[in-house]
């Protein structure tokens, strides 16, 4: 479970999070001023790890990169893309991990690395554990392309680092449906309900002891 968000701070995030999205622009070939203006940012900006920026500018920079590439479902496919390296410090942690629920701590405990408009809490409820988002009360409901680009990076990372095709048991977004969900069903693997009430990812409690590929204890305890 994570600390839950300082609501006396204003939402933000570190700059650097974003080079998933730009990584993936270069990888289509276009262009990133128009995506960079959108959320007021310069490339030295994305290189600096220590760069806080609004919560609101990933918003603005993925509603400017859908219309510059014509992308309806922008978030997912940034998402699949995203790595550890994407998460500075903890993506490091992420490949010292042992066992998938070393994840799910990391998540918790180490999530304001990256910003502090979410919280993740992970319950457990007999043979199902639940991740609960929270969002910052400042920040309101995240746009489709946010939300879908989190939760496709977190899935595709288990997957990679399990080395196992994971899939949830159901997932309940806030945001509505978009008008074709076939992309969505066809990533997560299961029954989606949308205008939820919070972002809720239900999985098999025994995901939380699989082994990962890359697990270094030694590592870990440097890092």
């Amino acid at each position: 479970m994570s600390r839950p968000a300082d609501d006396a701070e204003p939402p933000y995030l570190i700059a650097a999070y974003l080079r998933a999205l730009f990584d993936y622009l270069r990888q289509q070939g276009l262009e990133l001023a128009p995506v960079l203006a959108a959320a007021d940012l310069s490339e030295a900006a994305l290189a600096d790890p220590d760069r806080r920026i609004e919560a609101r500018a990933e918003e603005r920079a993925f509603l400017a990169a859908e219309q510059l590439s014509g992308d309806a479902n922008i978030g997912l496919h940034v998402g699949c893309s995203l790595r550890p390296t994407h998460f500075g410090l903890v993506g490091h942690l992420m490949l010292t991990s042992r066992q998938l629920h070393e994840l799910f701590e990391l998540h918790g405990r180490y999530a304001q690395l990256v910003g502090n408009d979410i919280s993740a809490h992970y319950r457990l409820h007999g043979e199902e554990m639940c991740l609960e988002v929270q969002v910052h009360p400042a920040r309101g409901l995240y746009h489709r392309h946010c939300t879908e680009s989190n939760l496709a990076g977190w899935i595709s990372m288990a997957r990679w680092l399990a080395g196992q095709a994971l899939s949830p048991l159901r997932i309940e977004f806030p945001h509505q449906a978009p008008a074709d969900t076939r992309e969505q069903q066809a990533l997560f693997g299961c029954p989606l309900r949308f205008g939820a009430e919070q972002l809720r990812v239900y999985f098999p409690a025994r995901y939380a002891a699989l082994p990962l590929l890359h697990g270094d204890s030694c590592l870990r305890q440097t890092l």
